[in-house]
Order: C-alpha cells, then structure tokens, then sequence
C-alpha cells in the first residue's frame, strides 16, 4: 500500500544554482533560471551544467542565441527576429511591392486530405508581416473561383474568407486599423476536419496577448464539407488575375511591404521567385511623404500618404497640389 504514496521528489531540492523543481509521479523536472548578465545560463537536469554553446555562435541581424544541451553535447539555435530566415537568421525575408503586380507560388498539392489533418500538424495557411498606408487592399488570394482562401484590407481593417462553391463562405474580420504604416503580423487558417472546419483570422504584437486579437468562424450544421485542398495550389500574393480580383471587396492589388511569408508553415523567400518577378523588390523600400518638415501640404491641409505618392486634403478656403494657394 505504502508504494502508492506519491513522494515529492523535489522535497530534496535537486534543482540547483536558483532552478525551480516541478514535482511529477516518480520524476521531477527543473526549470533552470535565466542567466545573470555577463554569466552563462545553467542546464542539464539538475540545473548543475554551464551552457556552453552560445560562447562562440554565428547568429546575425541581431537574432537571440539560445544555448541548449543534448546529452554532453553543446549547441545553440538562433531565434531571428522579424526579416530574417535560416539557421543563423542571414536570409532576409522582406520585399516591397511598389506597383500594383502579383507574384503566384505553386503549393505543391497536400497527400494529407481533409480526413487527415491533425490538429498538431501545420494547418493549412498562410503567415505573414505586412506593413502599408492604404486601406483597401488584397493582401493573398489562394485557389480559385470556386474554391479560394483570401486577404484582404478593407478600410483598413483585415478581412479572411474562405469560399465553397458547394457550401457558402466563412468569413472572419477582425477590428483595429492595419493601414497606420506599421508593422503586422497576420495568420489565416483553416483548422479542424470534416465538419468542423474553422477559419481562423489571428493578428499578433502588441496588446494582441492571451487571443485577443483572433476570431473563428464555424461551418453551419448541415455542412458536409468545405474546401477541397487540392483546389489550393496556386497562391497570389499582392493581388490575382482579374477574374479572381473580382471575387474581392477591395478590388485592389497590394502596395507596400512584406515579409516571413510562411505557406503552410514554409518559408517563401525572395530570392525563390526567380527572375521573372521583377516587380517584387528585396527590402523595405517606403519614403515618409508626410512624416517630414515642412509639412508638404504647406501646414494648411492634411498629408494623406499614399504609398509611393502622398494627396493634400486642403483646409478651406486653401486648394492646388500642396495647398499653397
């Protein structure tokens, strides 16, 4: 009888050098502390081991160094901050769209149907940072007439759609102006299987804690199924053909920036869209037309930053391009 005590194995305080000992059935686990400025952080199961393996490590673009221990062997990952993409966080991510033009990516079709898709597994999606100044815009269309999962700004809110022929749409916007020249971090999903399929439209950054800043849309009872994924191959990214751009509410392709832009939890980088994509250019390319002084519209009328241009709305009874008249 006495063997089915639970003893707290952390009542011997193994954890050493300040970890935190989390007691379990027959086990206890350490959570080491964070390292003091200038010292290495501690590791191992008992808290007892110097991390060694961000001594000498290679990450750049200020990306965060994380040491870890497998075993007795010492290593580090990089964690990149936004931008940037491989092992040491040296690939930049970020391209502009200065002129109303599209790129397409082929997403190679899925073998996992819409039965087996867990819930652990990257749901199908898209990710991405985006920062611009308009408020109507296409951000990505993906599929087709028929089938399709989109973008979009729509006065200067984010707008998710996920359209079935067969079975209606799920719609998903969220609150919060995204046109203010500022960086944005979007995911759109389709989460869950057969008939509980959700869309799922989640902002993050700041004051986006604890999914504050996510919605979800359900299929209706009675719905046997939503998309077919292997619709789902082709992606435009800052606009769509014509006949697709008539599906939308915006009605406009993309200008501004982007960048860690994830498919299906894969990364797509500039450097992969070939030569024929001229109209994507590598970095943040952004002229501030009103942040700057003098105010361009002569102090008598509102900057409205257009992008790659900027509109003066003239206080009365002043008028002309910079309301000098």
């Amino acid at each position: 009888r006495e063997c089915e005590v639970n003893i707290d194995e952390c009542e011997s305080a193994p954890c050493l050098n300040g970890g935190v000992c989390e007691d379990g059935v027959a086990e206890y686990k350490c959570h080491c502390a964070e390292a003091e400025e200038g010292l290495l952080p501690w590791g191992g199961p008992q808290c007892s081991v110097e991390l060694l393996g961000c001594i000498d490590h290679a990450c750049k673009n200020g990306a965060t160094c994380l040491p870890w221990l497998d075993g007795d062997t010492h290593g580090h990952t990089c964690l990149c901050p936004p931008g940037f993409y491989d092992d040491v966080c040296s690939t930049a991510t970020t391209f502009s769209f200065s002129s109303p033009k599209f790129f397409l990516i082929e997403v190679p079709p899925t073998e996992r149907r819409r039965r087996d898709i867990k819930e652990h597994e990257h749901p199908l999606g898209v990710h991405l940072r985006f920062r611009t100044t308009l408020p109507d815009m296409l951000l990505f269309f993906r599929g087709n007439a028929e089938f399709f999962l989109s973008l979009e700004i729509v006065g200067g809110e984010l707008r998710a759609k996920a359209v079935s022929k067969e079975d209606g749409s799920l719609e998903a916007q969220l609150p919060g102006l995204v046109s203010d020249g500022d960086w944005h971090e979007a995911v759109v999903n389709i989460e869950g299987q057969d008939q509980d399929i959700r869309l799922v439209l989640q902002v993050k950054g700041p004051g986006c804690d604890n999914q504050a800043c996510r919605v979800e849309r359900k299929l209706l009872d009675g719905q046997e199924s939503f998309l077919h994924y292997d619709s789902l191959t082709k992606l435009y990214v800052g606009g769509a053909p014509e006949e697709y751009m008539e599906l939308t509410l915006s009605g406009h392709g993309f200008l501004g920036c982007m960048e860690d832009l994830l498919v299906d939890g894969r990364p797509v980088l500039p450097h992969d869209l070939g030569d024929e994509e001229a109209s994507v250019e590598v970095g943040c390319i952004k002229t501030e037309w009103c942040g700057v002084d003098p105010n361009p519209c002569s102090q008598q009328g509102h900057c409205v930053d257009l992008w790659t241009d900027y509109r003066c709305d003239c206080y009365r009874p002043h008028y002309g391009d910079n309301c000098s008249q």
